[in-house]
Order: C-alpha cells, then structure tokens, then sequence
C-alpha cells in the first residue's frame, strides 16, 4: 500500500537508500525506540498504518527461544518502541503476559510493563482467543491444505477434532504426521483418503512419537508461565477422581486453562475435563503426582522408593568417608561388636569376617536396615556427623529426620529398603506423617546436595 516492498531485481542496499529512513544501523544501536518511532511515523504519514506480529511468543522474554529476546530489555525496549509509535497493533500468540502483568520479574531482572492492559479486552473478552474449531471448519481446513497433497480427511476429520479438541495447531501437527506415514502409498493419479483404521493407529503412535512429544511439549511450555493454573492442570491429569470440578477461586485459575482450549468447564455443575486426551497423557508420563493427592497406597510407594534413595546415599556417605577420609580398616569395625560378632544381617554363603570393607554396604549381600544407618552416624558423630553439623544439622536434628523418615512404619526398625517390596497391612500414612516425612526428606535432600551425592 504504501509502495515500500523490495523489488525482485533490487538489492537490499538499494531498498534500503530507497526507503530513505531518517536513521541508519548506527543510530539504531545507539537509540533504537526513538528512531523507530521517527521512521514510523515518516512512513505514516495520514495514512492508515497498522503493525501485525504473530507467534510474540517467540520474542517474549520468558518463551523466547533465542537468547537475544530472553532479556528485559530487549522485551521493554521492543514493546516501548512499539507503543510509542501510535500505531494499532496487531498481535496473535500465546504469551499474554505482554498485557496481563504490569510488573514484570525474568532471571533476576525487574521492569514496568509497557504493554500492561494496553491491548483492549484481552483479559475479559473470549474473542481474543481463537475459539475451537466446529468438525466443518476442522474438515475444511485439513481438507484444503491436504489437497495440495492428494491426501483427504473426509471419513476422521470429527475424530481427529474431538481428540486434540478443535485446536487447529494441534490438528495440524497431527495431519502432517499422518502425511509423512502414509506419503509412501499415495499416487498422483488420484487422492488418497484417510480410513478410520489408519487414523486411530496413527493417534495412538502419535502419542508417544518425537513429533507428538513435541507437540505437548511445546502447548505446556507457554502455558507454564502461569503457575498456578499450570499446578491445577496437573492435578487434574493426575488425580482426576479428586479434581473433577472446581468452585470457587479455582474457577479464576482455570482462565487461560479454557482460553487455550485444553479444558472444557461446566458452570453449571463445575465438572472439568480435558479437550486433549494426548495433552493429559504426557502429563501423566513426565509428573509426579502430589503426596497430599497421594492414596494411601501410592503414599506407601512414593515413600519406599524415597528411602531407597535415602539408604543409597547414606550408605555412600559413610563409604567415602571411611575410603578417604579415614581409613577402610576403621570403617570395617563399624560393623561388629565387642564380641566380634557382625551387627547386620548376611545373606545365605556370605562370611562377614572374609569381607572388604565395601562388601558391607551391598545390599545383595547383607541386610542393611534403616534404622542401622541412624545408629551408625549417631554413634560416630564426631566423625561421621562433621558435615551434617557445617549445614545446621544437629546430631538430635539428624536423628528426629531418620526417624520422621519412618513415616511409621511398625516394622521401620526391621526392613532393608533396597531389598523391601512389601509393605505392613497396618502402614497408614496420614497427613500429618506425610507432612513431617517430606520436611525431613527435603532436610536430607539438601545434605547429599551439599557432599555431591
């Protein structure tokens, strides 16, 4: 419109001296939202000029993918520059913090927003977010871009719809993943029509493939940005017996969890469910589940398999110690009394007075109970207790976490964790105990974190 496109036979320095700018590359380093500001507004003049920006995702500071936006600076200069020209803005993405959030904090970095509330009615009105497709625009719109190919969607265009819930990127990736399975048996003489059985085996490898991977991967990593929606989710994927409606202030959370299209909520009767099945699927391979949504038999799990880990570390522990610190012959008389008789358990063949002083540590070859681990380091704390106590970890510190880790079990002072599959029937874990497991754990956590392990 306003005859400023490159021509094909001019180069770009020759576009550049046609444009006749008021500012060259020197002054756009020196002061760039001010030059473009100036440039602008000469090419404006009275006419109508209008700025449109897709995908700002990718010059957001916090989804950007190039280095160069991941900064404040570049994101407050870039949108100044852009407000300070008078210009209507057109702007489509998935990163509506540019008009959501006035104060803005990014790896340790803190500005004003210039963008906060200055794009109208993002935040109230539903018609700023690209509304899910109908299974007629979905059939239009995969049909048009297939014919191109020879390939048509007729007879799964609804199901392809209802599976990534009428959101046409996700449908998209789809389709062009089907493309590249079938291309192989497509002719150039006629078209080649989808069946049903092709699409639904496909969907189901879709799920676990690299492209659909990167298809979830890519929706939950702008929609991260707002955590506490992003924890809602999760839950929902996770425990969905548990977080099948919301009420409340959890209906404020679900705002851009609906305008993203990967629920559907019913005011009426507060049901949610999920528009993407493969979405929730992925949530449900890469999260864990939260202790307090946690049954009482996933408690019982999540605890066994975090005293392993425990067991594992602290035997390490007092093997350097004793390897490097001290000597390995010390360290093997930790491991019999006065009487010369051996403190733990050996299994079947296993002659403890022939073992090396490491043998003693393989829960292969001895039973090495929880509870030993706390008598050992209480017992020897002048040695083995130095580190604990150089992070503020007190020897009754010590002890009250190893016995919080219990989680009380009635059999805590007779199980090998590494060597444990079963639990005691009678093993219930309010809470209170999963409270005071998950205080003491994050306690031990920061102690390996500290020795490296």
């Amino acid at each position: 419109m306003l005859e400023t496109t490159r021509r094909d036979d001019e180069s770009l320095s020759q576009f550049h001296d046609r444009l006749n700018l008021t500012s060259n590359d020197d002054d756009y380093e020196k002061r760039g939202v001010a030059c473009f500001i100036d440039d602008i507004r000469r090419y404006r003049g009275d006419k109508l000029f209008v700025i449109a920006l897709d995908e700002i995702e990718l010059i957001t500071y916090n989804t950007a993918t190039s280095e160069t936006w991941k900064s404040l600076d570049a994101y407050k200069g870039f949108w100044s520059a852009l407000r300070g020209c008078a210009c209507p803005i057109v702007v489509c993405g998935v990163n509506s913090t540019i008009n959501e959030v006035s104060n803005l904090t990014f790896n340790g970095e803190q500005c004003d927003n210039p963008m906060y509330g200055r794009i109208m009615n993002c935040s109230e009105s539903g018609n700023t977010y690209l509304p899910a497709f109908t299974d007629d625009q979905t059939k239009e719109m995969i049909n048009t871009l297939g014919k191109y190919s020879n390939i048509a969607f007729s007879y799964v265009y609804g199901r392809i719809n209802n599976a990534f819930g009428g959101q046409p990127w996700a449908i998209r990736q789809f389709c062009s993943y089907i493309f590249d399975n079938v291309k192989s048996q497509r002719e150039s003489t006629h078209v080649f029509e989808v069946s049903k059985a092709t699409c639904d085996n496909l969907m189901r490898q879709f799920q676990t493939s690299s492209a659909g991977v990167h298809l979830c991967e890519t929706i939950l990593q702008h929609l991260s940005i707002y955590r506490s929606e992003y924890s809602l989710l999760k839950k929902m994927a996770l425990s969905p017996e548990k977080y099948n409606s919301v009420s409340g202030d959890d209906i404020i959370s679900i705002d851009h969890l609906q305008k993203y299209g990967l629920i559907e909520h019913d005011i009426h009767t507060g049901y949610i469910s999920f528009c993407i099945g493969i979405i929730r699927d992925h949530i449900c391979k890469t999260e864990t589940k939260s202790p307090e949504d946690m049954d009482n038999n996933e408690r019982r799990r999540y605890i066994q398999d975090c005293i392993a880990v425990c067991e594992k570390k602290l035997k390490q522990y007092i093997l350097n110690y004793y390897t490097y610190a001290s000597t390995p012959e010390i360290g093997r008389t930790l491991f019999f009394d006065t009487h010369g008789k051996c403190i733990l358990k050996p299994h079947v063949g296993i002659l403890p007075s022939s073992c090396i002083f490491p043998d003693f540590f393989d829960h292969k070859k001895f039973d090495f109970y929880f509870s030993k681990l706390k008598i050992l380091i209480s017992e020897n704390w002048p040695q083995l207790g130095l580190r604990f106590t150089s992070i503020n970890i007190s020897k009754e510190k010590f002890i009250s976490c190893m016995e919080d880790l219990n989680a009380g079990r009635t059999d805590a002072d007779h199980y090998d964790p590494e060597n444990t599959i079963t639990y005691p029937e009678n093993w219930e874990i309010d809470d209170q105990t999963m409270q005071a497991f998950r205080t003491a754990y994050n306690t031990m956590n920061r102690f390996f974190e500290f020795c490296g392990l």
